[in-house]
């Protein structure tokens, strides 16, 4: 009895239905590619599959032509969306854009993340993202809150969560 590798099976499976391990299916490409195996980095410009010129015409002939993306190239237009408050401050389009910043404290060192986050308040900032990873720092949170009530600022703090529903229920 033979015995095959998984990677043989996997550069069959590959070269079986044309698929590249770095660009995915080649059926569509009217020129060569570098040559690459599944087990190689690409070293070089050639190795790279990179999306035609527009100046050959190559790449309208194989993705169709460009359209416009944006109604002016020069000037900003928002898209209607509704408003949402977050303390004194207003989202959506018809109010201006919110300046937010991350804090690079340790959200349970209290002292120094209400230092930090009054520093972004005075400099202009809007809104203040602060991590929280668990419960510890939910409850520092709380306490961040009440510290910067107490000076006096009212800056909206955007805990920084992830996959954690029970502790984004605590702030």
């Amino acid at each position: 009895m033979v015995k095959i590798s998984p990677l043989a099976v996997a550069t069959a499976l590959a070269v079986a239905t044309n698929v590249d391990a770095f660009v995915g299916q080649r059926s569509y490409l009217s020129r060569t590619v570098g040559k690459l195996h599944m087990s190689a980095y690409p070293t070089s410009h050639e190795d790279i599959l990179w999306t035609p010129s527009i100046k050959t015409g190559e790449r309208d002939e194989i993705l169709g032509p460009l359209t416009k993306y944006c109604e002016d190239l020069y000037s900003v237009t928002r898209r209607k969306t509704r408003t949402v408050s977050c303390g004194p401050i207003n989202f959506g389009s018809d109010h201006p854009i919110v300046r937010q910043t991350m804090a690079t404290t340790d959200t349970a060192n209290v002292d120094a993340s209400i230092d930090q986050i009054m520093r972004c308040a005075d400099k202009g900032f809007d809104l203040v993202r602060i991590t929280v990873q668990g419960r510890r720092e939910a409850n520092a949170a709380a306490k961040i809150r009440e510290g910067l009530f107490k000076k006096g600022y009212d800056i909206p703090l955007c805990a920084d969560m992830h996959f954690q529903p029970v502790v984004a229920q605590l702030v």
